[in-house]
């Protein structure tokens, strides 16, 4: 807790669709049963997963309250964009291709999230849930937590996903208590550049052929030492690429897909709404002849008070 700058608030944004997959996942909340041509199927017991989000929420907020010894504190859970809106799968096509629908009762604790917002089942409150069309859930949390964070104010991400670990800010984990872990915008960077260069099974995007999380945490560490920056340009990282047989065009997919968002790839409008205007950025990386480079409507963002 020493290493922990205490301020009068603190932001608890929660990874809602990673808390709802664990919940519906659990055979806890699994029940087996046999329809009249005795074949067997399963449902949820969607009251007692509508009681563990409450639980496990509650718990989080008392996790955090451990080590942020704050005045005012706010509960956020951005969901993911229903749907296949995902900008990321325009630009490339097998990103998440490999996942696996949603589970059972999903929609409907996805709709209880919602109907918890301001009541009284949480202390404090939960402030807000939404999602975005077009973007996830993880570049929701990533523009949240580096616009609302300032002098007065913690944002704590709590998530087991590691690419929250891109994101310049207090991180802790979802499934466990853990200490929290200060996130700089450096080990930020840093930790973004090694996964360009190994790529995410979980996500689908390859990275380099032959190129591990260790030898890639040497090849970053050494082209920062050449750099003299601990901020190295992604496109540093081209030449790895081309040495495995992969465009720069290519490359380039692999560099915005593994980017989650955050206040700096967005415009953000203070009066009279925050929004967020992907086609402005998605425009700027000035990527030849993709679909990506389409523009993308302009979207209200849920502003928090």
């Amino acid at each position: 807790m020493n290493n922990i700058q205490q301020k009068a608030t603190t932001i608890v944004l929660v990874d809602g669709d990673l808390l709802l997959y664990k919940i519906l996942l659990s055979s806890e909340f699994l029940e087996e049963k046999t329809n009249k041509q005795g074949e067997t199927y399963h449902s949820i017991l969607i009251e007692d997963a509508k009681a563990e989000l409450v639980y496990r929420l509650k718990s989080i907020v008392s996790d955090v309250r451990k080590y942020f010894k704050s005045i005012d504190y706010k509960l956020i859970t951005p969901l993911g964009a229903l749907g296949d809106t995902n900008f990321r799968k325009k630009i490339l096509r097998s990103y998440k291709a490999n996942r696996k629908p949603k589970p059972l009762g999903y929609e409907d604790l996805r709709n209880h999230l919602y109907n918890i917002v301001k009541s009284d089942k949480i202390t404090p409150h939960l402030d807000a849930c939404f999602s975005f069309p077009g973007i996830e859930a993880d570049d929701l949390l990533g523009i949240y937590a580096t616009y609302l964070e300032d002098e007065n104010t913690n944002t704590v991400i709590v998530s087991d996903d590691k690419d929250m670990l891109t994101v310049p800010s207090y991180n802790m984990k979802l499934s466990s208590i853990s200490t929290p872990e200060k996130i700089s915008k450096t080990k930020a960077w840093r930790n973004y550049l090694i996964q360009c260069l190994t790529g995410d099974s979980a996500d689908n995007y390859k990275g380099v052929p032959g190129i591990g999380k260790v030898r890639a945490q040497k090849i970053i560490d050494q082209e920062i030492q050449k750099y003299c920056d601990c901020i190295l340009p992604v496109e540093k990282l081209y030449k790895y690429y081309e040495k495995a047989g992969i465009s720069k065009i290519e490359a380039r997919k692999q560099f915005i897909v593994a980017r989650i968002l955050c206040k700096d790839n967005v415009k953000i409008d203070e009066n009279p709404h925050n929004w967020v205007n992907l086609g402005a950025w998605l425009s700027s990386l000035r990527l030849p002849k993709m679909d990506c480079s389409t523009d993308v409507p302009k979207k209200r963002i849920p502003k928090i008070h």
